[in-house]
């Protein structure tokens, strides 16, 4: 957390720096959706070898989905609690952020489904009889690094299968080896463990964001968010650390970008406070 005293000292020292800063932030932000589409794109071409049911878009497309809904909801929280001033948030206008806020809320939950499915999948590898992986080759099976990425199956990288258990993904053409299903499956429950923990972040925000338009912030209620808060950051503190041991670089990368994000607009909270505690 940033203090207040720290949050006026930056921004009175420098306060273009200090905007640039942040502004480059969200906009690498909005570089990493591309990113996101292209792995999904490139790994639902291995999962659904005859496209993308719309039913499964979710699953497919999960990462791109809720990267891209969280980039709404980032900007929604930036409008409400810094670019537009208090005083000028009508009725009509709360609304017309609330609707877009709800719709991002949807697809947020609607991601985290299918994360918690991409988890499910990672537990439908089954042991096949075949010894020799090389024959597979001509059949044209992939070899699954991890839910996120996959490669052809070659001459040269059917080799590392030999002396080892080959394990099918339920009835698809993915094969993968011992280590590579279980680093699938921590991928997937850290997946599955950030996207609750910034579901929970947001749930505290909201709370944070009504009490203080209805000017009805208890100090028990205060005292919980910050406890919650320190938790569930601390939680995607050690998802980004995950990512950054076991994961690819967008991700890593990706999970600390949203981490200093979060605190311009938490930082803007403190703005606030105050604004609230001058105008008294």
């Amino acid at each position: 957390m940033v203090s207040p005293d720290k949050k006026r000292s930056i921004v009175r020292i420098n306060p273009v720096v200090f905007n640039t800063f942040k502004w480059t932030t969200y906009a690498l932000l909005c570089v990493n959706e591309f990113f996101f589409w292209r792995e999904d794109a490139a790994a639902a071409a291995h999962i659904y070898a005859d496209g993308v049911p719309f039913g499964e878009l979710i699953h497919a497309y999960a990462a791109t989905i809720d990267d891209g809904a969280w980039l709404v909801l980032m900007f929604v929280f930036e409008l409400e609690t810094s670019a537009i001033p208090h005083h000028k948030l009508t009725r009509r206008l709360k609304w017309s952020l609330t609707a877009a806020s709800s719709i991002c809320y949807a697809l947020i939950l609607y991601s985290f489904y299918g994360y918690f499915q991409q988890l499910l999948l990672s537990y439908d590898f089954i042991p096949t009889a075949i010894e020799d992986a090389c024959t597979l080759i001509t059949a044209g099976y992939s070899v699954v690094i991890d839910l996120g990425e996959f490669i052809p199956l070659s001459a040269e990288n059917c080799l590392t299968f030999a002396g080892q258990e080959v394990f099918r993904l339920g009835d698809r053409d993915l094969i993968a080896n011992a280590e590579s299903i279980d680093l699938a499956r921590r991928l997937a429950w850290t997946d599955v463990a950030n996207a609750a923990a910034w579901l929970g972040v947001v749930a505290i925000l909201e709370a944070d964001l009504w009490m203080k338009l209805r000017g009805d912030l208890s100090p028990g209620f205060d005292k919980f968010s910050k406890i919650s808060k320190v938790i569930l950051y601390g939680t995607l503190f050690a998802a980004a650390i995950q990512w950054q041991i076991d994961g690819g670089f967008v991700d890593t990368w990706d999970a600390y970008l949203w981490l200093i994000a979060f605190v311009f607009i938490e930082m803007n909270f403190f703005d606030w406070d105050e604004e609230e505690e001058s105008a008294t």
